[in-house]
């Protein structure tokens, strides 16, 4: 009888080692990275240190990567136009799907653990430098880092491991290896029973954006997906930080009163008109 998909058998080849052995580093890395920087070194000078390092790390060893695996090779710009539109639209439709998602979130008993919560959150914040640059950081995180999470987790960990593996393996085990870091950081913040949800939830965002990419033979749905959650998390943290209330950051202390809905989206449009005024000197139309 002749196996189907998800019962393919890959045997162990020298190929499939090389492709391992530049896998497994990519996997486990910004993990144990993240171990460092938020747990045991979490008060030490060298914790963003180790986090840069982390960041450049998943950016540098998949293109260093790619001329040592089996037919490795960067993504490649150009094709299909029209290919490229169809995957943007589809990923900002879901980013967007997933931006109203996560505010409705903000309204139930975890918005309330979040906002609880605001004291580590700005002391992480200030221990990194971001409070004196937050909407730059913003940016760089939601655009840039984005993509080359993208270039990682999608083209190079999914994109080998399904060489090696059953599809459905390769989705779930990019998935898990994507969301392992998240892990450490939001139980770190919520502690371990509520941190599991939005840890959790990166990893279904993780298998959303590989089955974006492996249908759209590009990564550019999954990364304007990202960048567009990307933006509303950081956005809930510009909320979070620097509230309007008198004991926001800057005032001595922190609100930790959650506000209606529409406060709640009127404080995003305010935050995204300071994003589009930094990136460019411009600003949305009112």
């Amino acid at each position: 009888m002749v196996a189907g998909a998800s019962e393919r058998t890959f045997p162990m080849s020298p190929q499939n080692s090389r492709i391992g052995f530049a896998l497994v580093p990519a996997m486990v890395v910004p993990f144990f990275a993240s171990m460092l920087y938020f747990v045991v070194l979490s008060e030490s000078r060298l914790a963003p240190v180790i986090y840069v390092c982390a960041k450049l790390f998943i950016l540098v060893w998949p293109i260093t990567c790619a001329y040592f695996v089996p037919d490795g090779r960067l993504p490649k710009l150009g094709g299909d136009v029209k290919r490229y539109l169809r995957a943007l639209s589809a990923g900002a439709v879901l980013g967007i799907a997933i931006l109203i998602s996560m505010f409705a979130l903000m309204q139930t008993p975890l918005g309330e653990i979040v906002t609880a919560n605001a004291d580590g959150i700005e002391s992480k914040a200030r221990q990194f430098g971001v409070l004196e640059h937050y909407w730059l950081f913003a940016l760089f995180l939601s655009v840039a880092h984005s993509l080359i999470e993208e270039h990682c987790w999608r083209w190079f960990v999914f994109g080998h491991l399904k060489k090696v593996l059953a599809i459905w393996h390769a989705h779930i085990i990019a998935a898990i290896s994507f969301a392992a870091h998240h892990v450490v950081v939001t139980t770190q913040f919520f502690g371990v029973s509520w941190g599991l949800l939005p840890g959790g939830c990166v990893g279904v965002a993780g298998i959303m954006w590989t089955l974006m990419y492996d249908r759209q033979k590009t990564l550019a749905g999954a990364w304007v997906c990202h960048l567009i959650v990307d933006l509303g998390i950081m956005a809930v943290g510009y909320r979070i930080l620097f509230g309007s209330s008198p004991d926001s950051v800057g005032g001595g202390g922190f609100s930790h009163r959650m506000h209606p809905p529409g406060v709640i989206f009127g404080r995003f449009e305010t935050s995204l008109r300071n994003c589009f005024a930094l990136a460019g000197g411009t600003h949305l139309p009112v």
